[in-house]
């Protein structure tokens, strides 16, 4: 993707889900969905939690949580629904 359209895309709000079953990220142009059990790994950041699925790497902002939100979404992860790589 061009900088130009990745500018584009950064534009329009994105709404993050984080359940159970997977992540799901909608923009207004996109919509997708992260399976855990199709992901590598997932690495805990200060700002972001970033997660492996093949060779793609996605970031979810940790701003777009609560801090509440945040610390149920750590928790989650240590439980040991995916693997944490540090």
């Amino acid at each position: 993707m061009f900088w130009h359209q990745q500018r584009q895309t950064q534009a329009h709000p994105v709404r993050y889900e984080i359940d159970e079953t997977g992540v799901r990220i909608q923009s207004a142009h996109s919509d997708s969905r992260i399976a855990w059990a199709g992901l590598t790994w997932v690495r805990t950041r200060r700002h972001a939690w970033l997660l492996k699925n093949g060779v793609v790497q996605s970031a979810i902002p940790r701003a777009a949580f609560s801090p509440e939100d945040q610390a149920a979404v750590d928790a989650f992860l240590t439980k040991g629904a995916v693997r944490i790589k540090a």
